[in-house]
Parts: structure tokens; C-alpha cells; sequence
């Protein structure tokens, strides 16, 4: 525990910085209190004051009110983009299932038109597609059972698996034809019924995805014109607003609840102001009790300060009646001593006069 007057001293200032601070929260929750009160019951005391309050309070929650309806728009875009985004990926996952499935319809559509086990109209609209390549495989196997080289066997066979690779595209190709002219249905392959099932589904997915796609970009759009692109810079400015229009009203109910508690008379009953509003100012009066007891005691402890500061003069100035004193004392020795020389010297001077050996020339 801090014994030095100063010490205290610091330690009592910051008790009473620490009171004031919880005095102004009294203050402002006084104000804020009765405020509330004002709006449904008549408060005969500091009209202005209330008013500036009132003034203060509606400008910040208008203001919150504002960044609430722009963070609202940032949040539905962002959830808006991001729904896009997820459903962009699964669009992506769901054309290529479709495409592989298309594939495998092409496949089954050369390998019905190489056997010519389709009817003549669908024969007709693939031979656009498949004719050349089916000549030019043909062709080649001729060409492969003719030939006894192996050499030229590796080379014609080598264009064989050439463009037998190409026919994939070509599968996708006539997989599309087929399917805009409604012929997708019959093409014969193997587990036909659950292929095509399959492949129902995944297009009435993929409408149902695109669909959902195109209202959520016409939602996101809507928040554009709304302003949703310029809401970051709002919501920053909106931000620094709101921290000075919360300062003003903060200070704007301390202002109040100080001008009720210098106002309102002793004998203010709850009835008049509630009370919670009753409590806070026996709060407050508590506080500032307590402060001025401890700055009280603060200039007591000054007072002490000052004691100490004039005994240590006293101090000072009996060390140096002493010093003095002890230089008076040495003087008078040194006197003493010059007093005694000059006699020796007058002795000495009588001893000569009378043995006659001086003549004294006055």
C-alpha cells in the first residue's frame, strides 16, 4: 500500500477520473430515461434539452436505419452471386453427364446406321453426318484384307484408328440431329428404357437449373439498379456518419441527463419521472459525494505536501544558523588569537623600552 503523499495523490485521481466516467454513464442513462418517459407522459423540466436529445437520437437511428437497407442489399447479392455461382457449377456437372449420354446415343445411332437397322427417314439424316466416314472405314478395311505388307497394313491401319477417333465428335453431332428431330427415342441400344430415362431427367434438370439460373440473374440485376454496386462505398460512408452521429447523441443525453440533475427539484417524486430515473439520481449524487470526499483528501494530502515542504525549509534554514553559527564561533577564535599576538607584541615592545635600547623618534 502507497504511504508517499504523492502516490496517494495518483492513486486518488485515477478514483476520481474512474467516478466521473461512471457519473457521465449516469448522466446519459438519466437523459435516455427519461427521454423514454417524455414520449408518452408530459416532462415539465428542460424542454430544449430534451428536444436536442430527441433530435440526436432520430438522426442516428435513421442513419442505422439507412446501413441496415444497404447491408441487406450487400448480403442478398453476395448470397445472390454465390447462389449463381453454385448453380452455374451444377449446370456445368449436369451438361457434361448429358453430353456423355449423348455420346453414347451417337454411338448407338452410327452403329444402327452402319447396319442400316434404322428407317429411312433417320437413315437419311444421318447420312449428312455419317456417309463419308463410313465410306472411307469401308475402304480402309477393304484395303486392310487386300494388303499382305505388314508395313503398309500398320499405315492403313493407323488411319483406321484415325478416324474412327474423329467419329466421336461425330457421335455428338448426329446425337444432337437426332434429338432435335425428335428420333432419340429410336435409336436401339442396349438397356434402352433406363438410358433414356436417365437422360429425360437429366435435361428436365438441366431446364429446371437454367431456369433458376435466369430468375437469381434477374433478381441480382434488380439489386444493380438498386445502387448494390455503389453499396460498399455507401456503407463506408454511412460508417464514419454513424460513429459522429452516435458521439452527438451520447453526448447530447449526458448533456440532458446533467441539465435534469442540476434542474430537477429535491423534492422530485417517481411518480413525476419514474423510478428508475429516481434511482440514477441517487446514483449520481452518491458519485459526486464520493468524488468530493476523495479531492477532499487529495488536498489534505497537498496540505501535507506543503507541511513537509516548509519543514524542510526550517530544516534547511536551522542548518544554516549553524553553519553561521560555527563560522561565528571560528571568527571569534581567530580574533581571540590576533588579540593575544598583538599583547605579545605590546609585552615585547614594553621590554624594550625599558632597557632603554628604543627611542622612540616620536
Amino acid at each position: 500500500m502507497a504511504n508517499n503523499p504523492l502516490e496517494l495523490i495518483t492513486i486518488k485521481k485515477t478514483q476520481i477520473e474512474e467516478n466521473e466516467m461512471d457519473t457521465a454513464l449516469l448522466y446519459e442513462e438519466l437523459g435516455r430515461t427519461v427521454s423514454d418517459l417524455a414520449k408518452n407522459k408530459s416532462i415539465s423540466y428542460c424542454d430544449e434539452y430534451l428536444t436536442s436529445f430527441s433530435l440526436a437520437n432520430d438522426e442516428y437511428y435513421r442513419l442505422k436505419k439507412t446501413q441496415e437497407k444497404f447491408t441487406n442489399i450487400e448480403k442478398n447479392s453476395t448470397s445472390l452471386a454465390d447462389e449463381i455461382k453454385n448453380i452455374n457449377k451444377k449446370i456445368r456437372i449436369n451438361q457434361k453427364e448429358i453430353r456423355e449420354m449423348l455420346l453414347r446415343f451417337g454411338a448407338a445411332a452410327y452403329e444402327a446406321y452402319s447396319s442400316k437397322s434404322l428407317n429411312d427417314e433417320i437413315m437419311s439424316l444421318l447420312s449428312a453426318i455419317f456417309e463419308e466416314k463410313q465410306k472411307k472405314i469401308e475402304n480402309l478395311q477393304q484395303k486392310l484384307q487386300r494388303t499382305k505388307g505388314q508395313l503398309l497394313r500398320t499405315v492403313i491401319q493407323n488411319r483406321l484408328n484415325s478416324i474412327r477417333k474423329s467419329l466421336l465428335e461425330l457421335f455428338y453431332e448426329a446425337a444432337i440431329l437426332v434429338e432435335s428431330n425428335d428420333f432419340i427415342d429410336m435409336i436401339p441400344m442396349k438397356d434402352q428404357q433406363s438410358v433414356l430415362s436417365r437422360y429425360h431427367d437429366l435435361k428436365n434438370k438441366e431446364s429446371e437449373l437454367v431456369y433458376s439460373n435466369k430468375i437469381l440473374k434477374s433478381e441480382l440485376e434488380e439489386l444493380h439498379k438498386k445502387g448494390s454496386a455503389e453499396v460498399k462505398t455507401k456503407l463506408e460512408e454511412l460508417k464514419v456518419k454513424i460513429e459522429i452521429a452516435a458521439e452527438d447523441e451520447k453526448n447530447a443525453a449526458v448533456l440532458l441527463g446533467t441539465e435534469l440533475y442540476d434542474t430537477l427539484p429535491d423534492n422530485i417524486t417517481s411518480y413525476e419521472i419514474g423510478d428508475e430515473a429516481i434511482n440514477l439520481i441517487d446514483q449520481i449524487t452518491l458519485h459526486k459525494r464520493t468524488i468530493e470526499k476523495i479531492e477532499k483528501d487529495i488536498e489534505l494530502l497537498h496540505n501535507e505536501l506543503k507541511i513537509e515542504d516548509i519543514k524542510t525549509q526550517i530544516r534547511d534554514k536551522n542548518s544554516d544558523i549553524e553553519r553561521l553559527e560555527l563560522q561565528i564561533k571560528s571568527c571569534t577564535d581567530q580574533i581571540e588569537n590576533i588579540e593575544d599576538s598583538i599583547a605579545e607584541k605590546k609585552s615585547q615592545i614594553d621590554a624594550i623600552v625599558k632597557e632603554g635600547v628604543y627611542i622612540d623618534e616620536d
